[in-house]
């Protein structure tokens, strides 16, 4: 399985190893086989639909254009996951979700 990281404007890549030290649990606890080189992208690259997992991670609040938004609605829509951390437990990254 293969997961990519989602640039976007802001502090996408606040914690660099979050994303790998992730897959390296999951791979350990969960026996799953997910690579652990990372692949980062944005929300509007015609690839983000090989993905069937992005990642988003980050302290602040961000907003995304509405490409941007019409590409990831469209990604969930046909069954992609995001899966959103906050770095630290923030609440502002959080918050930038509830549009």
């Amino acid at each position: 399985m293969q997961i990519s990281k989602v640039r976007y404007t802001g502090d996408w890549d606040a914690a660099p190893q979050a994303l790998r030290n992730l897959l390296t649990a999951l791979n350990k606890t969960a026996g799953m086989a997910a690579s652990t080189k990372q692949h980062d992208l944005t929300l509007v690259d015609p690839s983000l639909f090989r993905y069937p997992i992005v990642y988003m991670h980050g302290r602040n609040e961000f907003a995304l254009g509405r490409a941007e938004q019409d590409k990831l609605r469209d990604y969930l829509k046909q069954g992609g996951v995001l899966f959103a951390d906050a770095c630290c437990g923030l609440p502002a990254f959080d918050r930038a979700f509830g549009g």
